[in-house]
């Protein structure tokens, strides 16, 4: 196991981890990876990589291999991406995030199912006008219901009576 940490657009990862804590070792720049964008999202890939979010358009890339020496990067899904880190979640099969303009599930064999066009004439206007960047999405797998819930919260005080507001 390692520790990875992104900051901006790099991801710091840490030596191989053995559970003792005198083995732990400050990040390098020995051991780092450049993406073209700001990191939004971590998730595990559906080929047992790790998945790296960066903005629509960025792409979601993938970091493959068991060793240092052997960590190669792709990138599988060139246009796609997320500006929201709490909307990236998974189950054993199935990986979520918002998309450009609505939720959309990485599927275990590496197919994207894009749900947002249900939500285009709804939701696509009200995250990209109205409320700015005061937008905060996430979504969860509930186990109970077997399903992934998005939960979306926006504020906006502009030109407003009320201060601040969550709808």
């Amino acid at each position: 196991r390692r520790f990875w940490i992104a900051d901006g657009a790099n991801l710091y990862y840490s030596r191989i981890y053995d559970g003792n804590a005198y083995r732990l070792e400050q990040f390098s720049d020995s051991r780092k990876f450049t993406f073209p964008a700001i990191i939004t999202g971590l998730a595990p890939g559906p080929n047992g990589g790790l998945l790296i979010f960066t903005p629509p358009g960025f792409g979601i890339h993938e970091i493959q291999g068991a060793t240092q020496d052997e960590f190669r990067t792709t990138t599988p899904f060139a246009h796609e991406g997320t500006n929201f880190h709490a909307s990236v979640a998974w189950n054993t099969d199935l990986i979520t995030y918002w998309g450009a303009s609505g939720p959309r599930v990485i599927t275990r064999s590496g197919v994207i199912r894009n749900f947002d066009d249900q939500f285009k004439p709804f939701i696509r206007e009200l995250l990209t006008t109205e409320y700015e960047a005061n937008v905060f999405i996430w979504s969860v797998w509930h186990e109970g219901s077997e399903q992934f819930l998005y939960g979306i919260s926006a504020s906006n005080a502009t030109g407003a009576l009320w201060q601040d507001t969550d709808s």
